[in-house]
């Protein structure tokens, strides 16, 4: 496909005052929000949340623009402790605002040891900042969420999920993106580690990553959203932002990128989230490894 969308990056995020080392140290997971005017007291017009790869909780920021200055909260917005079903830490927030009931909701991972595994479950909210979670597990880790026909679906790293209660709970499908090819059947080198979801009318624009490239960059693919929801795949049509600015560790050299977390600065983009607002979509993503987040421009061809 030769009519990839335009990047225009904007640097890292804005903050209003140093974030301390706890947050510093790792930052992933990124999404945001025009905050609706039906809830009470809210803290700006707009909220980030993020997450640290083995953090007790979701981190929670708010700003009066969409670029920022963004001012964080300070113990964010959903805590493990509230969670005692997980083991050890919750990350990967994905948020969706349900206008008619005047409901947010979080969509969140975490570890369990029985079953053993990482899954998603479901928060609920009236204001984005107080959330009462479920301990339903509703598929695999890494959710990003789209409606389409009537229904919610979501990708979980690169498998489809559909609802048909309105995101309570979902129906796993098949693989919409092949895993590795080194490891068939399991998470390995190539295979898509966390991803955006973009829907106009019946195609769906992803944004997303792969374990093991090098250096692992943000690649843009296309899904059309016709026939049976089990058929759809992700065509990829290659990288459209690559780790090349200074800030982005352009400077270091190319490596692979390894499954899991990364505590250390690397030359490697992940975690990206598309935002529309006002007619602009915006890309927010980590850079470094997990290292901070930065924002860029989207712009379909």
């Amino acid at each position: 496909m030769s009519n990839l969308p335009r990047i225009r990056r904007l640097g890292p995020l804005d903050w209003a005052s140093p974030l301390p080392d706890h947050v510093t140290e790792n930052m992933n997971g990124a999404t945001l929000f025009r905050v609706p005017d039906w809830v009470e007291g809210r803290l700006g017009h707009y909220y980030l949340y993020f997450a640290h790869h083995e953090g007790h909780y979701i981190r929670l920021a708010h700003a009066d623009s969409v670029t920022g200055p963004w001012t964080l909260v300070d113990g964010g917005a959903l805590h493990r402790d509230e969670c005692p079903w997980v083991a050890t830490h919750i990350a990967s927030p994905d948020l969706r605002i349900e206008e008619e009931d005047r409901r947010i909701v979080m969509y969140f991972h975490g570890d369990m040891t029985d079953p053993k595994g990482q899954f998603s479950f479901r928060a609920e909210s009236t204001d984005g900042v107080t959330f009462t979670p479920d301990p339903h597990r509703l598929g695999t880790f890494y959710f990003r969420h789209f409606d389409h026909g009537g229904r919610v679906h979501a990708l979980g790293k690169a498998r489809i999920y559909r609802s048909d209660d309105g995101g309570r709970t979902f129906e796993q499908g098949p693989l919409v993106y092949p895993l590795s090819p080194e490891t068939p059947g399991q998470i390995g080198p190539q295979a898509l580690r966390h991803s955006a979801v973009l829907v106009e009318g019946d195609m769906a624009h992803v944004v997303f990553s792969r374990i093991g490239d090098a250096p692992e960059a943000l690649r843009y693919g296309t899904m059309g959203l016709h026939g049976d929801w089990r058929d759809w795949r992700i065509e990829d049509h290659g990288v459209i932002l690559s780790p090349d600015a200074d800030f982005e560790g352009g400077d270091m050299p190319a490596v692979p990128s390894e499954e899991g977390k990364i505590m250390e600065f690397q030359r490697a983009l992940r975690d990206p989230h598309l935002f529309r607002d006002d007619g602009r979509v915006f890309l927010v993503y980590s850079f470094g490894g997990e290292a901070g987040l930065a924002m860029a421009r989207f712009q379909l061809a």
